[in-house]
């Protein structure tokens, strides 16, 4: 995944696609983009179906984290909660939520943190 992401994107840092590079750097091994590891998080939102009759367009990420980094075979997991709904002010049929947002290794550390803003259809619109 950290090459596809490289290649997609044409970020090929060597501290996430060369181990020897990587070797010498603070964190002593290749370690997966911030971004990748951000759209893994956004990835697996989408999965859960939450919003697939609501959702019209994320609006963009704020506060976002990378406390931890993704390794090379770590397995994540994503939780969001609501953190604040209200309606929109240019469009009354539609609202806007902001969503905390958090994703963990398999080790239990926070790797990825932020807010998502999402426009979503208002019930009974």
């Amino acid at each position: 995944m950290i090459a596809d992401f490289a290649e997609l994107t044409g970020d090929d840092h060597p501290v996430h696609c060369d181990d020897e590079v990587a070797s010498s750097t603070a964190l002593r091994r290749r370690v997966a983009h911030g971004l990748l590891s951000l759209s893994l998080l956004q990835g697996l939102m989408v999965r859960t179906g939450y919003d697939r009759r609501t959702g019209e367009a994320t609006l963009g990420w704020d506060r976002v984290r990378f406390p931890v980094p993704v390794l090379p075979g770590d397995v994540v997991h994503g939780e969001f909660t609501i953190k604040s709904a209200r309606v929109s002010q240019s469009r009354p049929g539609l609202g806007v939520i902001v969503e905390e947002c958090f994703l963990f290794n398999q080790r239990g550390n926070l790797v990825v943190s932020g807010e998502h803003g999402l426009l979503v259809r208002r019930r009974g619109r």
